[in-house]
């Protein structure tokens, strides 16, 4: 046991947060002694709830409250909130628009995508560990604390519009976007492919860079230089992914706008960034993966998820109706890669969820895997969590996309192969889609 009784209530604070009755009968001390120590701690606890319901948390490491920022679509900041992590993990929230302050047992969910990921997040992450700011180098190793560090060192260019802490919202403060052109896209990615941080810590492993062209911020893929079959393919697949976002946007489904750059034997897709607004405004944006572990719970495809946050009323009927021809449009056009990282929402706290423009569609099945190998032919399947209207929907979109890609001027032949042998296969599914309730 501590020597004092002061001693003693950090010592257990350091190990979980109690009420003041759990802390006495801790401590053997009655609640009025335990009232006056608190009193003397106060600058070291956050506490939370009311009454009965009160429970004194430790603050770690110096404690200091991290000012949460948000960023309008004119480009305004706005101080939103503060937040404090403690002992034994987690953090403390409070935002204006909630009276209580709130405990998260990590980052809260509408935090969760700043965390750095793939290709550029494991460039980001060299560059932190070369600071000394993390660790290791290593994503996949890094602890809370890493992860909490990187968001504070993020220099303000996360996705979405949040800033967490003082140091980047300064960052934000004094950042001016440089002005790009497409002329400097083969440096921006030898830049990129040398672990050089160019831009956010926008998610996905197909190696990218961000930059501000033509007054707008755009998110650019890029291929090596093409020079074999692997590279060669994912060209292809870049001009396929433009084909599709533009398939659904024809349609009137949102999708991101897009754009073919051919630089240098190297294929560009430059995107537009559909979580900035002009020069400095932004949207707040969340990932379909943490919308669905804070409403629904459990992992499932994207039309059942869908179904549950409609039912909910976190998003209309007709958005829940959307999201399922986009994942049959995606099954459809051989896309095996619809995680939940893959669907996004525009968010803000006061008003909820709004479908953001579809990205990453591409038929993933033919990616060259890591042996080097390719694939030149897949198998549709039909899922019957989707409603017929839906199959029936996505199925003339995707007809139109395999229709186009099998034309477009700028495929290799082996791909135009692909596309043909797809468009035969997808006529094999059509009278099931047909009787479909």
């Amino acid at each position: 046991m501590p020597s004092s009784a002061i001693d003693a209530i950090v010592d257990f604070l350091r190990r979980e947060p109690a009420s003041s009755s759990e802390i006495a009968s801790f401590c053997g001390c009655d609640r009025s002694t335990v009232t006056r120590h608190l009193k003397r701690l106060e600058k070291q606890l956050v506490t939370t709830g009311r009454a009965r319901s009160t429970r004194y948390y430790l603050r770690k490491g110096t404690g200091a409250e991290l000012p949460l920022y948000r960023v309008t679509e004119a480009g305004q900041a706005e101080l939103f909130g503060t937040m404090v992590a403690v002992m034994p993990r987690g953090y403390i929230v409070n935002t204006h628009h909630h009276a209580e302050f709130c405990y998260y047992d990590d980052l809260p969910w509408w935090m969760q995508d700043l965390r750095p990921q793939g290709f550029l997040g494991r460039n980001l992450a060299k560059a932190l560990f070369r600071r000394e700011i993390v660790d290791t180098e290593d994503i996949t190793y890094w602890k809370d604390q890493d992860i909490f560090n990187a968001l504070l060192h993020a220099k303000g260019d996360t996705p979405g519009n949040l800033l967490i802490g003082t140091l980047s919202y300064q960052e934000w403060l004094q950042h001016e976007p440089i002005a790009r052109s497409e002329g400097d896209f083969v440096m921006l990615a030898e830049h990129a492919m040398s672990g050089e941080v160019v831009g956010s810590s926008a998610g996905g492993e197909q190696p990218k860079f961000c930059a501000f062209v033509d007054g707008k911020h755009r998110l650019v893929k890029f291929t090596e230089p093409v020079i074999n079959a692997n590279s060669q393919r994912w060209a292809d697949l870049l001009v396929a992914e433009h084909l599709a976002l533009n398939t659904l946007a024809n349609d009137g489904i949102p999708a991101t706008c897009s754009k073919i750059v051919r630089r240098e034997q190297r294929t560009f897709l430059s995107c537009a960034r559909f979580d900035r607004i002009g020069e400095i405004g932004r949207k707040g944006l969340v990932s379909l993966r943490m919308v669905e572990m804070q409403f629904v719970g459990k992992p499932a495809e994207w039309p059942v998820i869908a179904m549950h946050l409609q039912q909910d009323r976190h998003i209309t009927a007709e958005e829940a109706d959307t999201i399922s021809v986009i994942w049959c449009f995606g099954r459809l056009i051989a896309n095996t890669d619809m995680h939940t990282g893959n669907l996004s929402f525009f968010y803000s706290a006061e008003g909820g969820l709004t479908l953001a423009p579809v990205y990453d569609m591409l038929p993933m099945a033919f990616a060259p895997l890591r042996s080097g190998a390719m694939a030149s032919h897949h198998n549709l399947t039909i899922n019957a969590i989707a409603q017929g209207k839906h199959w029936r929907q996505a199925y003339i979109l995707a007809e139109r996309f395999w229709d186009d890609l099998a034309n477009h001027v700028e495929i290799s032949p082996d791909f135009r192969r692909v596309a043909e042998s797809m468009r035969l296969e997808l006529k094999t599914i059509k009278r099931l889609v047909d009787r479909m309730a």
